[in-house]
């Protein structure tokens, strides 16, 4: 693809809230999103991997994004859970709110992550502009990191051998 036709390339972005920012994924990467229903904690888990849900007789974890981010856990009442493929498996990501799908054109994308820290230059992967609002665009893959993305990849482990040993 030429340069030209690089600039006018737009994606659709499931835009949602956590705390006072608005965030960005990838429409491809979404499965659905649902209103947060009770979460089964388990134990010895991350601090922002929050429990698992039952969905469609598919059990799934549940990772609170406000947490993940450093915010105070509140229970705000338009919560959401964004149902996600993340490496292959499914994830939900615990937000405060789901707002839009938008379309956002390459153009107004600034990819930031060379002057970002910390953590979040692997996980953020550009700004999104959109009239007078920025919306942060994450990269799932590089959300969870070390320990915390393989403790998560053990419970998703013994979550599908559960699964497979009940049928």
């Amino acid at each position: 693809m030429d340069m030209e036709a690089q600039q006018h390339v737009r994606r659709q972005y499931v835009v949602f809230r956590v705390a006072e920012e608005k965030y960005g994924i990838p429409i491809e990467q979404v499965q659905e999103v649902i209103k947060s229903v009770d979460i089964t904690r388990l134990p010895q888990m991350p601090s922002s991997i929050k429990g698992i849900i039952q969905l469609r007789e598919r059990v799934i974890p549940i990772m609170s994004l406000r947490s993940h981010f450093g915010q105070n856990e509140t229970e705000p009442e338009d919560r959401r859970i964004v149902i996600v493929n993340f490496s292959g498996a499914f994830i939900g990501l615990e937000v405060d709110s789901v707002d839009e799908v938008l379309e956002i054109p390459a153009e107004n994308i600034d990819h930031l992550a060379a002057s970002l820290s910390g953590a979040q230059r692997h996980y953020v992967d550009g700004i999104g502009k959109i009239d007078d609002e920025l919306i942060i665009l994450l990269k799932l893959d590089h959300l969870l990191e070390g320990s915390e993305r393989t403790e998560l990849d053990e419970a998703i482990a013994s979550l599908d051998t559960a699964e497979t040993a009940e049928e």
